[in-house]
């Protein structure tokens, strides 16, 4: 593929979803695709500035439109332009306040420190190596409305895996964290049943797609995991041709091999259906996904 000098009037693009539904992949394939996706990775390929920025437990409840923009602002000027260094007192205040109360800081202060320092020494993205420009983090649907407000261009890939697979994932960091949100209580944030996942998974997605379709229209893309492991070729086809990028078929062929069933896909059939409710059940199936 060619390298065109970088669009930023057709992004950034965003891939987010609920946690463990297989977003790595994604931000794997936009890359390869010549979409600019970050600097400072963890090995899932989640942008760690955004989650510095984002992951806040103080928003756990509602977010802060205020904060939150201002978030957008910081990580925005960091991820295009950079701040080399030069950051002025004001900037590295905000910065240090959201590394304080940032969950990423809290369970691994030295690896929110990194993550500040490499936010501090940003350079900037190299326009003419680059298409577009991104970011993949899961929690990134959380901030839909404030993420199409800031960024009234901005394309968002929603990646959906069956919440019956979801439920029984030891990643359910964003049930502890957002699930208030949906009237998910916690009485012990360390023992998510499946059954509050399946609640949290049911209207995390349905609140997702509500503002995707009336804040992004026509700018936004389900993927479905299942379909992905399923037919890999004409997925990141249909995923290329949203980005914008044409694809000859020797790449889409190459790309395709980057799609590794893993050994969870169906582990709700060996775990069983008893703990959820009939009516949470009916809902996955009503969504299209295999529930026996």
């Amino acid at each position: 593929m060619n390298s065109d000098n970088l669009n930023l009037d057709v992004g950034p693009l965003v891939i987010g979803g609920v946690g463990g539904s297989g977003t790595r992949v994604l931000s794997k394939l936009a890359q390869d695709m010549n979409v600019h996706m970050g600097q400072f990775f963890n090995k899932p390929l989640d942008n760690l500035w955004f989650s510095l920025f984002f992951n806040q437990p103080k928003w756990a409840a509602a977010a802060h439109e205020h904060e939150v923009l201002q978030s957008l602002d910081l990580f925005a000027r960091a991820s295009l332009e950079g701040f080399k260094g030069n950051a002025s007192p004001e900037t590295e205040a905000l910065i240090d306040a959201c590394l304080s109360t940032s969950r990423l800081a809290i369970r691994a202060p030295e690896l929110g420190e990194a993550t500040k320092r490499d936010i501090l020494h940003s350079v900037g993205i190299e326009t003419s190596a680059y298409k577009q420009w991104g970011w993949k983090e899961p929690n990134s649907h959380i901030f839909i409305p404030q993420i199409a407000k800031f960024f009234p261009e901005a394309r968002f890939i929603l990646m959906v895996r069956n919440g019956l697979d979801m439920a029984f994932s030891r990643n359910q960091n964003q049930v502890i964290l957002w699930g208030r949100r949906f009237g998910v209580q916690l009485d012990d944030p360390a023992n998510v049943s499946p059954s509050q996942s399946l609640q949290y998974w049911l209207a995390a997605n349905a609140h997702a797609r509500r503002n995707l379709e009336e804040l992004m229209p026509g700018r936004w893309l389900e993927v479905r995991y299942e379909n992905l492991l399923a037919d890999p070729v004409a997925e990141i086809v249909r995923i290329a041709e949203f980005i914008g990028t044409n694809l000859d078929p020797e790449l889409s062929q190459e790309l395709a091999k980057l799609v590794e069933p893993p050994a969870t896909v169906g582990r709700f059939r060996a775990k069983g259906l008893e703990a959820f409710h009939p009516d949470q059940i009916e809902a996955v199936k009503a969504l299209g996904f295999v529930v026996e």
